[in-house]
């Protein structure tokens, strides 16, 4: 299924730089690669019950070789990724 995922972080805000980058590298390669792109870790301010509270976002994306992956597997892989990130203890278990 993911032949090979390409990881691509660029430590800016968002992973949109980062996934310019890992699609021309994967241009180069060949097809079959799945970029993986993943922004820095930044807090937020988001609404908490009546009053205000901060977050921890990252932003992620994903693109995949439609003739290998279809959407509903990519996110099954993202919804799985963010399940791990949110709660790493689950990876010892």
């Amino acid at each position: 299924m993911f032949n090979k995922i390409l990881l691509a972080y660029d430590g800016s805000d968002g992973a949109k730089l980062a996934f310019e980058k890992a699609a021309e590298i994967a241009k180069l390669t060949s097809a079959d690669f799945h970029i993986l792109a993943v922004g820095r870790i930044k807090e937020i301010v988001v609404k908490k019950g009546e009053g205000f509270g901060t977050t921890n976002v990252m932003k992620v994306t994903m693109s995949c070789d439609h003739r290998v992956v279809d959407g509903a597997t990519g996110a099954a892989f993202l919804q799985t990724l963010q399940g791990l990130l949110e709660e790493p203890l689950r990876m010892l278990v």
